[in-house]
């Protein structure tokens, strides 16, 4: 069975359905970062000026805000994965 996209064009539905979801879609370059500034200030981060894990951490307890949780979820896997590359 197939089923139209945004163009028009018909498409596989097995093959819509396994297609990789764009994580970055629609979010700023340095969101997290400057998030993480405006709330806790330089002592949010490491002295190299990477972001501190307890800072996003805390950030994600205290926001209301849906997509910023995203943001921030996605900038705590993403520093796990650099860790675990690390190694």
């Amino acid at each position: 069975m197939s089923i139209k996209n945004k163009k028009g064009n018909s498409i596989n539905r097995k093959a819509a359905k396994n297609k990789p979801v764009d994580w970055e879609k629609g979010l700023k370059k340095g969101r997290v970062r400057r998030y993480i500034m405006r709330k806790d200030g330089s002592s949010g981060f490491n002295k190299n000026g990477t972001l501190k894990v307890s800072a996003i951490k805390n950030a994600m307890k205290n926001t209301r805000d849906k997509s910023m949780k995203k943001a921030l979820g996605a900038a705590l896997a993403l520093k796990r994965i650099a860790s675990w590359r690390k190694k």
